[in-house]
C-alpha cells in the first residue's frame, strides 16, 4: 500500500473529482436539471427546487470500500463499493448509481 502524503492525497482527490465530473456530465437530464459543483464533488439539482440535489464526490471515510460516494441531499451519503472492479467497470457502476438516484430523487414526480 502506498503511504498517504498530502501530495498523494490531493492527487487522488483531484483524479476522482475529475471522474465524478465526467460521470455527471454523461447523465441524461431534462431542462429543469442543472449541473453543480461543491468542493471536490459534482452533481445535479433541480433548478426549480435546489433542495433536490445529488452529489458524487471522492470518499472521505471508508476509502478502502470505494473511491467515490453519492450524497443525496436530505437522505445521506453512501460509499459506492468498488469490490475490486477495474476503473472502467467501477465508473460504470458509479454511473448506474447516479442515473438511478437522478431518476428517483430529481424527477418531477419526486417533488
Amino acid at each position: 500500500m502506498i503511504a498517504s502524503t498530502p501530495t498523494t492525497d490531493m492527487t487522488w482527490r483531484l483524479l476522482w473529482s475529475h471522474t465524478a465530473r465526467h460521470v455527471i456530465s454523461e447523465v441524461p437530464t431534462d431542462s429543469l436539471i442543472e449541473q453543480v459543483s461543491a468542493g471536490y464533488g459534482w452533481g445535479l439539482r433541480r433548478s426549480d427546487n435546489p433542495l433536490q440535489a445529488i452529489l458524487v464526490h471522492p470518499t472521505s471515510n471508508e476509502r478502502e470500500a470505494g473511491d467515490l460516494s453519492l450524497t443525496v441531499l436530505g437522505q445521506g451519503t453512501h460509499v459506492i463499493p468498488r469490490a475490486n472492479s477495474s476503473y472502467q467497470d467501477y465508473v460504470g457502476l458509479v454511473a448506474d448509481a447516479v442515473e438511478t438516484a437522478a431518476r428517483f430523487y430529481l424527477s418531477s414526480s419526486a417533488q
